[in-house]
C-alpha cells in the first residue's frame, strides 16, 4: 500500500442535516481545504451493519439510538482509515469551529510524532489528566491523555490505530468516545494523545444553551448520573478522609508524572472575530478561560 504525507480528511453527517454540511463546507473553504463526506449512521441503516454486535451498554444504561448511530458512524471511518492510501485519517463531525492555524496540522502529516496512533484535537472545555511530558510540535504540545475526555467532534487516526479501534469493536460495550478517549474505564495499548491547545471544539461546547445545531446524534458520555450525597455519620467520615484522599491524590500524579487541565481553544479571541460566525444565528462566544493546572 502507498503511502503519503497527506492527510485523509473525513467528515461524518447524516443526509437529512443539510445546513450542517454547508456549515462544513464553509469551515474547510476558510481552511482552503476538501475533505469526503461520510454518511452518519441513522436507525434506518443499522441492519446494514452485521461485522458487530450491540452488548449491554457498560454505564448500566439503555443504549439510545444516537449513541449506537454515533458509535457505528466513526466505526464507517475507522474502515475508510484502514485500507486508505494516506497513513493518516482526521476525523470530524459536523457541527466543530476550527481554531485559526488548525490548518498546519491538517493539510500535511509531516508534523506527526513518531509513535502517534489516536491524537484528539478538540477539547470540550472539562477537566482532564494530562502526563507532565510532552511532545512539541511548533506551539503545540502532544501530551498522554491519561484521563477520560469526553467527545468525538475531531481527532487523527493512524492507519494501524483504525485497525485495531476495528477489531477490537466487534462487540460494542461502551459510548465511542468512552471507548477511545477513556483510558481509566477501557485499558489496551492503543494510547490517547491529545494536542494543547486544541485546534477544534464543538458548537454545543462553545455556546452551550445557545448553540447554532440543536442534536441530531445524542452525545455519548453525556448520561446524568447523581450519586445520592453521604448522610449522618457517612458523611462525617467522608469530610475527616477528604484532605487523606486529596494528598493521596497529588501523591499519584506525582508519581505518574501526570496533571489536571482544561485544554483551551487555540486562539478563541480570533475565532471570536471571524465574521463568518458573527451572524444572527450565531451569538457571541462563550468565554473560555486560559488553560489552568492544578497540581
Amino acid at each position: 500500500m502507498t503511502s503519503t504525507n497527506s492527510i485523509l480528511r473525513l467528515v461524518i453527517n447524516l443526509d437529512s442535516s443539510l445546513d450542517r454540511l454547508e456549515w462544513m463546507k464553509d469551515a474547510f473553504e476558510d481552511l482552503g481545504l476538501d475533505f469526503v463526506r461520510v454518511p452518519a449512521s441513522s436507525p434506518e441503516t443499522f441492519g446494514d451493519i452485521d461485522d458487530c454486535v450491540l452488548m449491554p451498554n457498560g454505564l448500566g444504561v439503555e443504549w439510545t439510538a444516537g449513541e449506537i448511530g454515533c458509535f457505528l458512524s466513526h466505526r464507517q471511518c475507522w474502515k475508510r482509515a484502514a485500507v486508505a492510501e494516506e497513513d493518516f485519517t482526521a476525523i470530524f463531525e459536523d457541527d466543530l469551529h476550527f481554531a485559526p492555524g488548525a490548518k498546519k496540522l491538517l493539510r500535511t502529516a509531516e508534523w506527526i510524532p513518531g509513535g502517534i496512533e489516536l491524537l484528539r484535537f478538540e477539547t470540550t472545555l472539562q477537566k482532564v489528566m494530562l502526563s507532565t511530558t510532552a511532545k512539541k510540535v511548533d506551539e503545540f504540545n502532544i501530551h498522554e491523555l491519561r484521563s477520560k475526555h469526553w467527545g468525538t467532534g475531531g481527532y487523527l487516526i493512524s492507519r494501524s490505530g483504525a485497525i485495531k479501534l476495528i477489531s477490537r469493536s466487534h462487540e460494542i460495550r461502551w459510548p465511542v468516545d468512552i471507548f477511545m478517549f477513556d483510558p481509566v474505564r477501557v485499558k489496551n495499548d492503543l494510547t490517547s494523545w491529545q494536542i494543547n491547545p486544541a485546534i477544534c471544539i464543538q458548537d454545543s461546547v462553545l455556546f452551550s444553551e445557545a448553540a447554532r445545531f440543536s442534536p441530531t446524534i445524542v452525545r455519548p458520555g453525556k448520561v446524568a448520573r447523581r450519586l445520592e450525597k453521604p448522610r449522618g455519620k457517612a458523611k462525617f467520615q467522608s469530610e475527616i478522609s477528604r484532605p487523606f484522599r486529596r494528598f493521596a491524590e497529588k501523591l499519584g500524579r506525582i508519581v505518574r508524572r501526570e496533571s489536571q487541565h482544561v485544554v483551551p481553544l487555540k486562539n478563541q479571541q480570533n475565532l471570536a472575530s471571524d465574521k463568518r460566525r458573527q451572524t444572527s444565528l450565531c451569538p457571541p462566544h462563550r468565554k473560555i478561560a486560559p488553560c489552568s493546572q492544578k497540581d
